[in-house]
């Protein structure tokens, strides 16, 4: 924590020293919220309105010094509380069930079935699990700068790249009755991110990777098909193109053949990490050239009707909530990263679950190696292998 040289004391008319909330001290003017040095023009303006007074909260050290230095700054702290996400891991848990249980009435036939409508239970980026995560975390730090300097008003200067952050900060404080505004003007390229791209990159993202399925279609169009035999088969699931996951299956890969038995590559996403396993002489199937022009189609029309009865449903989103965080501000947050699961998520679960289901109708290995038993990639195969033969083997390496 930082305070205000002694040239900056000079220009202002008040004493800036602050006393803290713990020993009842007056209450702080504002806290202003500056995450990047983007918005340290704003953040200077806005301290200097209010002359005296002002906490300045941020995590970035540039934006730190240039406070340190400003008229009107009694404080500089972080934003963060940067807390070990054991801290909120047990109310994660509780959220993403309840996330779970409303999705699974949602399921019907001519629609996504239930199957397929989950949040997992692991956080590594994305818009599901790793927001609630995220939001949870934050909620906890905001509340701690409250506690700290209760202040009259928050001004969140504007970032390109916090966008859903400032909404769930306004929608914290407005639950607490405190004033809050945003400040400050976003370029063009800050304009576009924040207002245009976060809004349509879901449904972009859904759209490139129905574009990667057709492209692998049409690029084994014309070549070869692996013939698919009945003898001793272990199929090994790769769903990425990067070389860790490649490095891990190789040498599996390679053992099985080695001890007389047929492995099989079960690929997914592969790009062109399938040529390479080709030209090293590994059989390698892409999931992708099982999936049929009708499944391109009805995975956007199923993905869609769903994502309009879950609009539909959104008055019982998380309602049933005892937690603080599920007021309705919040609520609203996490249906936003909801519509990011449907139109960037949802439709590759279909395909993968159609390609998966058409393969093991014709060929049934003896064995398979997952992705995973927790992420969708490894657990639609695995559970779809297990409907048609329940003797496969399932081993993970």
């Amino acid at each position: 924590m930082k305070t205000l040289t002694a040239q900056a004391r000079q220009k202002t008319s008040e004493d800036l020293t602050l006393p803290s909330a713990e020993t009842g001290g007056e209450c702080c003017k504002a806290l202003i919220v500056c995450r990047d040095p983007g918005g340290l023009k704003a953040m200077q303006f806005e301290a200097a309105r209010f002359l005296s007074g002002v906490v300045i909260a941020s995590d970035d050290p540039r934006v730190q010094k240039t406070a340190s230095e400003s008229i009107g700054v009694a404080d500089v702290v972080f934003l963060e509380r940067m807390e070990s996400y054991y801290c909120v891991a047990n109310d994660v848990i509780a959220v993403i069930r309840q996330v779970n249980h409303w999705l699974e009435g949602l399921g019907q036939e001519g629609a996504i079935s239930k199957d397929l409508l989950y949040w997992v239970m692991h956080c590594e980026g994305g818009d599901t699990s790793q927001r609630v995560l995220d939001v949870l975390l934050l909620t906890r730090s905001y509340q701690d700068l409250v506690d700290r300097y209760h202040p009259h008003e928050i001004v969140l200067i504007r970032s390109a790249n916090s966008s859903w952050e400032d909404d769930l900060f306004l929608a914290f404080a407005g639950s607490l009755g405190i004033r809050a505004r945003l400040s400050g003007r976003l370029g063009l390229s800050g304009w576009f991110h924040s207002r245009v791209w976060l809004k349509w990159r879901p449904p972009v993202v859904g759209v490139y990777w129905t574009a990667r399925v057709i492209q692998v279609k049409l690029a084994n169009l014309f070549r070869t098909q692996l013939s698919l035999e009945k003898k001793k088969s272990v199929m090994v699931q790769l769903v990425s193109s990067a070389k860790i996951h490649l490095n891990h299956t190789k040498p599996l890969v390679k053992a099985i053949n080695g001890v007389g038995l047929q492995a099989i590559v079960l690929g997914w996403r592969l790009g062109k990490s399938a040529a390479l396993l080709g030209s090293e002489g590994i059989a390698v199937v892409e999931l992708e050239t099982w999936v049929t022009p009708r499944d391109l189609l009805s995975g956007w029309t199923r993905t869609l009707k769903s994502w309009r009865r879950a609009k539909a449903n959104f008055s019982s989103f998380l309602a049933d909530g005892q937690q603080t965080l599920m007021t309705a501000p919040f609520r609203q947050i996490l249906f936003k990263a909801m519509r990011s699961f449907y139109l960037s998520e949802l439709v590759g679960r279909y395909y993968l679950q159609s390609a998966a289901r058409r393969l093991f109708c014709r060929f049934q290995p003896d064995a398979l190696r997952p992705h995973s038993l927790v992420l969708p990639d490894g657990v639609i195969p695995y559970r779809e292998i297990r409907k048609m033969d329940g003797d496969c083997i399932a081993f993970i390496q």
